[in-house]
């Protein structure tokens, strides 16, 4: 509370409506992807082992002791998820997720929309590309190691019309 008091006339905060009124107001749209049989197996299968692990290690110690280890389940549970190959090498079926956005991909191109696609896994925007490159969809890609000075040229040229997908 004392740090807040202090640091109080400091900080600036403001709502975007009111910096940026010229921007449309936010559309969410939630889409719920089935996983396929396969990924649900192996999802189901693997909860079941990080349920069992989780248990028998907080028998032995403390949530503390633990969290990173339980934090790492949820990981890899949310990688199944996206595409099982994000965890698994030699996974080489499908993936509900990534099925249901290349649709929306086709149907948004074939409708001239634009999209921005956000994972928090590289792996997964790798993954992508190459349906993506697949199906002879351009695209802008930025990761973590991309040059500021290439982001804001990449963001300037997706805002001024070029190509359809930034990831």
């Amino acid at each position: 509370d004392r740090i807040a008091t202090l640091t109080r006339p400091f900080i600036l905060r403001r709502l975007k409506e009111d910096v940026l009124t010229e921007l449309p107001e936010k559309i969410e749209t939630t889409s719920v992807s089935e996983l396929t049989k396969e990924q649900k197996e192996l999802y189901v299968g693997y909860l079941q082992q990080v349920r069992e692990e989780t248990n028998a290690s907080l028998a032995s110690s403390n949530f503390q002791q633990n969290r990173m280890k339980i934090l790492a389940g949820i990981t890899r549970l949310r990688q199944l998820c996206c595409h099982p190959s994000l965890f698994l090498e030699q996974y080489n079926g499908k993936s509900g997720k990534l099925e249901q956005l290349l649709r929306m991909v086709e149907q948004f191109k074939q409708e001239g929309k634009r999209m921005l696609i956000f994972s928090q896994f590289t792996s997964m925007h790798e993954i992508i590309i190459e349906k993506l490159k697949e199906r002879g969809i351009d695209y802008f890609y930025i990761h973590g190691a991309t040059p500021a000075e290439e982001r804001v040229e990449m963001s300037e040229a997706f805002n001024n019309g070029e190509k359809s997908v930034f990831l």
